[in-house]
């Protein structure tokens, strides 16, 4: 079984600061957390996320608000690469790469590292309330992580560790595409357009039999010559 750590990092009492955690109570609220899926306060204690890391965890994602340039509210996913090693543990570190830095001091990292952040308005005014672009990016930042999940869970994506984010499709990912899009022209085919050559397959004759029969010579599978 996979299993996967989500992290929420930041400070409620400082505005924006807050999203990581308002996200991840979202997330708890939505029934995300299971036997193989585990969320994380950390709050400003990055420590805490180094502690918990002891145990093995294939996957971990970062949820945190973090300036980069973008318009406030601006959600955006990046995978975690190349954590630089450290000597030095601080019992109170607060900011997400700081506490990646002594987690691996501690042990291996799980192979997979993810952040899915927010660019903040302001994080300098003492409220416990997000700004409403922040607040509004809230639902885009958890429609990624379930998104992730799924995508990870069922094996359809392979990642391809990388600075630049990319992916792959699995070989099941390939045969899930490829059926979605039969499925897509299964109206059109069944009207003589897709059946294959061989007079024993169901795409003569039943319904939807041609996206099928489509789907699978698509992902190479032997099944008659188009």
């Amino acid at each position: 079984m996979t299993r996967t750590l989500i992290a929420g990092f930041g400070n409620v009492l400082r505005g924006d600061d807050g999203f990581g955690v308002a996200v991840l109570r979202r997330l708890g609220e939505r029934g995300v957390a299971s036997d193989s899926v585990e969320l994380l306060d950390v709050g400003t204690g990055g420590i805490r996320m180094a502690q918990e890391l002891i145990t093995p965890y294939d996957r971990l994602i970062i949820i945190d608000a973090a300036t980069r340039g973008e318009a406030p509210g601006t959600v955006y996913s990046l995978i975690v690469d190349g954590v630089q090693p450290t000597h030095e543990i601080d019992m109170h570190t607060t900011v997400p790469s700081r506490a990646l830095e002594v987690a691996q001091a501690f042990g291996p990292l799980p192979a997979e590292v993810y952040l899915v952040g927010c660019e903040p308005l302001s994080v300098d005014e003492l409220t416990t309330e997000l700004s409403p672009v922040v607040a509004g990016a809230i639902d885009e930042a958890v429609r990624r992580v379930e998104a992730l999940l799924r995508l990870m869970a069922r094996g359809d994506v392979l990642l391809v560790t990388s600075r630049t984010a990319e992916y792959r499709l699995t070989e099941t990912g390939r045969r899930e595409a490829a059926r979605r899009f039969a499925a897509e022209f299964a109206p059109l085919l069944s009207q003589g357009h897709g059946e294959c050559s061989d007079p024993e397959c169901d795409c003569h004759t039943s319904e939807g039999g041609a996206a099928e029969c489509h789907a699978r010579t698509h992902t190479h599978e032997p099944h008659g010559a188009h």
